[in-house]
C-alpha cells in the first residue's frame, strides 16, 4: 500500500504494492515518477498508474513498447502515434495531459489455425492525452486485424507454454516498461551525431 509518496525516493520501484496510483505535482511535493513499471502481469492485480499534468511544471517521460504493440497506439481516428528514430513514445505534459498505464483489457481474438474458434485474450492498457489529443492501445483494432496461433511465440503474446504463464485462456507475458523521465532526449542526440557524422563522411569524399 503507497501512503505519501514524498517519503520515498521518487523513482523507486514498490512492487510489493497492490494498489492504484495516482499522482501530480503540488507546490508541496514533485509528483511520483517511477523508472520501471510492472505493465503487465499474468497474476495478481494489474496495478494503474495515472499521471497528471502540472501547471506548476513541464515534464516529459519516454518508454518503448514492443514493437508489434506500436502500430495500435491510436487517437480515435486511427491515426498512430509516432515515435521516435530509436522506436520510444515520448510524452511531454502540459496542463491537462495525462498518462495511464497498468490495468487489463480482454478482446475476442480468432484463431489462425481454426477459423471457427475464437480465444478471449487479455493485454495492458495504456493511454494518454497530448495537446487534447487523446491516445490508447487499441485492442479492438489489434483483434480485427491479427490471429491468434499456437506455436507464435516471437511476440510475446498468446497461448501459455511450458515455463511461460499467461492470464486466462491467452494474453501477453509477464511485461516492464522502462520509464525514462525528464531526459535530454537521448534518441535524438544519438540521430544528430548519426547525422552529422553522415555530413562530414559526405564532405570528405567531396574533397578526396
Amino acid at each position: 500500500m503507497v501512503f505519501g509518496h514524498g517519503n520515498f525516493d521518487r523513482y523507486e520501484l514498490r512492487s510489493e504494492d497492490d494498489e492504484d496510483v495516482s499522482t501530480k505535482q503540488t507546490i508541496f511535493k514533485k509528483a511520483w515518477m517511477p523508472k520501471r513499471w510492472k505493465f503487465f502481469r499474468t497474476s495478481g492485480k494489474n496495478r494503474v498508474f495515472n499521471f497528471k499534468g502540472s501547471s506548476l511544471g513541464s515534464h516529459s517521460v519516454s518508454f518503448k513498447l514492443p514493437k508489434w504493440m506500436r502500430p495500435y497506439l491510436r487517437d480515435s481516428t486511427g491515426n498512430v502515434y509516432p515515435t521516435t528514430p530509436l522506436g520510444y513514445t515520448a510524452i511531454t505534459f502540459g496542463s491537462g495531459d495525462y498518462l495511464t498505464m497498468g490495468g487489463d483489457s480482454t478482446v475476442t481474438m480468432r484463431d489462425a489455425d481454426n477459423p471457427t474458434q475464437t480465444t478471449p485474450t487479455t493485454f495492458p492498457q495504456l493511454s494518454f492525452s497530448q495537446d487534447g489529443v487523446e491516445y490508447a492501445l487499441r485492442w479492438n483494432e489489434f483483434a480485427k486485424e491479427r490471429k491468434i496461433a499456437r506455436g507464435g511465440y516471437k511476440q510475446n503474446w498468446g497461448y501459455a507454454r511450458a515455463g511461460t504463464p499467461v492470464r486466462g485462456a491467452a494474453s501477453v507475458h509477464d511485461m516492464n516498461l522502462e520509464l525514462d523521465w525528464d531526459s535530454k532526449s537521448k534518441w535524438w542526440l544519438i540521430a544528430g551525431a548519426a547525422v552529422l557524422g553522415s555530413l562530414f563522411w559526405f564532405s570528405r569524399k567531396r574533397k578526396a
